[in-house]
Order: C-alpha cells, then structure tokens, then sequence
C-alpha cells in the first residue's frame, strides 16, 4: 500500500466498536509508514510538559513496556473499573497515531488460500454444523467452558467431519483462558468448584490435561506458542503462529500479567509470521466489551504493529467485539461466534490470504442464494430434519403472510446479517420455544455457509 488513512481523531460514533466503524470522514496520514507509531506516541508523553505526575498515574497498574513506566504490576481483579479506565486513557492516547481503513473485499482474482475464522464456541460447535468451504479452518480458542473433556473429544470429531469435506489443509486450533485442561500448571492449582472436579492428584490433573491435548492434536494442528507452515500454490509458505495468552482476568487460564511478563511472550513470536492466531485482542482493535470498555492488550498491540505485522491477526475473547479491522498492514479478525448473550449467532469470517506476500489478506463477502426464509425451510428434506419445530412455525407464518402480506421475514442478502436471527425470531414468534430457536441457529448456519463460492 502507497497510501493509508488515519481516522478523524475528533469523530465518535455510537457503534460498539466506534474507532472502527465506517466514516465518511477521512484525514490523509502524512506518513505511509506504520512502523513505530505506538512507541513514539508514547514517548511523547515522557516530555516534562506534557506528561504530568497525574498522567504518569494513567499508566501504573497497566504494566506498559515503556521507559519512564517502571512498575509493571497489573491491578487486581477488585480494581477492576479502574483498570478499563486506565485502559481507556492509554487509548485515547494513541489513538490519533492509529490508522483505520476500510478492510479490502476479494474484488480481483488472486492465488490464495482461503481462511475460514472461528472462534469462542464455548461448547456449542455443533450449533454451527454448517461452515463455507476452504483450505484451512482455524479456531481461535475458548471451544469449552471449562475444559469438558467430553467437548474436547466431540470437537475433535467435529473437526474431522469438516476437514474431510471441506478444509484440503486440515483444520489450526489454540487454546483460550477457558480451556483450562490445556494449562497444566494452572490446572493443578486452580479452585475445583471452577473446574467442577474434586481436586485430584497431580498426576491424574497431568494426565487429563495430556489426553486432552493428545485427542485434539490427532485430528487438527494444534498451536500452543508454536508455528504451522500452510502449502501454497508457488514456492512461498504461509506462516502461521499461534498462541493461547491473555492479560490476566480474574484468574484463568493462560493468563500473564500486563507488562514485561506478556510482553515477554509476545516477543517470541516470528517476525516472519504471516497468519497471527492468538486468544484476545490487542488494544483498540475490535476489544470493546459489552461495558464499552476497551480491553485488549496494549502490548500485543505494540509487537504486532511495530515489530511483526502480519498479514492477518484472527482472535476472540470478546464476544462483543466481533468483526474486522484494517490498519493498512494488518487486517484484524474477532471471530468470536457467540454473542455477549452467549448465542451462537455470529457467522464465521472468511478471509483470502494472497500468495503474493505483497499482497494484503482481503475479506470474502457471501452471496446469498436465499429469497424467501419460510419457503426454503419448507423445501428442506432428508437429512436435515432437524428442522421439524421450524417447519411448522414456518406453515403458520405463510398462512399469516399470504392474508396480511404486510408480514415479512428477512429475504436475500437480509438472511446473513446478524440481525436476521433476531427478526426471524420476532416475525414467527418463537421466543418461548428453545428447540425452534436452535433450529433457526443452524438454518442460518446452512444459508451463510452455502453463499460462498469457492470457485470465486
């Protein structure tokens, strides 16, 4: 890229991620180099006529890797509200430095290898049977609540119905702070009412968290501070890293405290790495929690803009910030796909990565092939009845419509977008019937994941 775009540091938006939505307001960066932006803003705030004592106060507690901070303890849990503020006025701090861009959309064929991104399924994978087509599938952590065995098997196999029909490149996964049988030492140590387990002996804890990962690493790449190289098409690879950290919160696992002791594990990533997969969100980029608090990680933020900046960043973490953001360099993807009411409504997001290293990861936007909701379900035979609850809904609904025409559910393009679940929900009033809400959960499934062309 020639050219990049800072947004209007003056401009807000009642969005829930307000720095990255779309503006009509643009200001030309007057540098097209991203390199160092975060650290020399940062350092201007060490001038003595800038950064005064209360200033500095903003920073202690956030373990800030910087040279005037030199207490790096993170504050604890109790402290919470003062910890998001503090975070916040970090952002707004740097935030005039960032550069926000519209994410580019495939609109020029390329060689590429096409990523599906998921993440924070939280248990309920099987609510998302259906998943476009693509090289590689990758699961950015928290797929458990709280370590189940049983869910690590079932995602195992879930993974292997998906790969062996749809991901030529087998399927990447990490961890997150919810996986809590993959961290063995926080395993041992960890409050048994949390784990739902009496506590055991350290060898049985060992061998849990060892079988958990034996079973999920036989049916996918499993990524735990380490790299997978994607085989392309000319002689390039795709480097892949991925990692299961996160700012400590409240106490769970693979936690690392702001500061050096984060910092430390973010600087082992490669500099070389193409497709950066890690649990949370760096600072300001799709991190804002259902408080409006942004949460990310500041440190993250700094490796990757300064130090490594890959081409794609996929995470998770928080729910609330699902979605995508560009900064010229670096496309960033929240694939979380539970909401903040831990519905699985989200769509995977699904991003082609050019083999020309030069070229930047670019969003894929579906097409639907739907027209009219309660007629397709209708038509649905076979294998899918899971959707008898939906069916009949659906027969009332069209007796309704045909004498009140006035009545209409989502149709087209409207049945991929988030608000689609929710509408449908209110047009056949199925609130109170759980059955036919999961039936509407995978239906919506099945239209995104049949709108994508894997030709195109």
């Amino acid at each position: 890229m020639s050219k990049f775009w800072a947004s209007n540091p003056d401009e807000s938006s009642s969005s829930n991620d307000d720095d990255e939505s779309s503006s009509s307001s643009w200001s030309t960066s007057s540098n097209g180099d991203h390199s160092n932006i975060v650290q020399s803003s940062l350092d201007a705030f060490k001038d003595d006529t800038i950064l005064e004592s209360t200033d500095t106060d903003d920073f202690e507690g956030i373990g800030l890797s910087c040279d005037f901070q030199e207490k790096s303890s993170f504050l604890d849990n109790a402290a919470a509200d003062d910890e998001y503020d503090n975070l916040h006025r970090v952002w707004e701090r740097i935030k005039p430095e960032q550069v926000f861009m519209e994410p580019i959309r495939e609109s020029y064929h390329l060689e590429s290898t096409r990523i599906v991104c998921i993440s924070d399924t939280h248990s309920q994978h099987r609510e998302c049977p259906f998943l476009p087509p693509g090289d590689v599938l990758i699961h950015a952590g928290d797929f458990t609540k709280s370590g189940e065995p049983g869910t690590v098997l079932d995602l195992a196999q879930y993974f292997d119905s998906h790969q062996n029909k749809n991901f030529s490149q087998g399927v990447i996964c990490i961890a997150g702070n919810h996986d809590i049988t993959f961290h063995e030492e926080y395993y041992c140590r960890s409050d048994s009412r949390r784990v739902g387990k009496q506590k055991a002996k350290r060898e049985e804890i060992s061998n849990q968290e060892t079988s958990s990962k034996e079973v999920l690493r036989k049916h996918c790449n499993y990524l735990e501070d380490s790299t997978y190289f994607l085989n392309t098409t000319s002689d390039s690879r795709i480097e892949v890293f991925g990692s299961p950290w996160t700012p400590s919160f409240y106490n769970w696992a693979f936690n690392l405290d702001r500061g050096p002791p984060i910092q430390t594990m973010w600087s082992k990533i490669p500099t070389s790495t193409d497709i950066l997969i890690t649990h949370g969100p760096p600072l300001g980029r799709r991190d804002k929690g259902s408080s409006g608090h942004h949460v990310g990680c500041f440190d993250l933020l700094q490796q990757v803009q300064e130090r490594i900046v890959p081409r794609l960043h996929i995470f998770g973490h928080v729910h609330s910030g699902y979605g995508t953001s560009y900064d010229g360099h670096t496309l960033y993807v929240n694939a979380s796909m539970l909401d903040e009411s831990d519905e699985a409504i989200h769509k995977c997001i699904v991003i082609d990565v050019p083999h020309d290293q030069n070229q930047p990861a670019q969003i894929v936007d579906p097409e639907c092939t739907v027209n009219d909701f309660a007629p397709w379900i209708l038509q649905q035979q076979g294998e899918v009845e899971t959707y008898s609850r939906l069916k009949e809904h659906c027969t009332k609904y069209s007796t309704i419509a045909a004498m009140r025409p006035e009545v209409k559910l989502p149709e087209g393009n409207e049945l991929l977008q988030e608000s689609a679940y929710h509408d449908i929900c209110n047009g056949l009033h199925i609130h109170r019937d759980p059955a036919a809400l999961q039936e509407l959960r995978i239906a919506l499934s099945q239209i995104y994941a049949e709108s994508f062309n894997r030709a195109s």
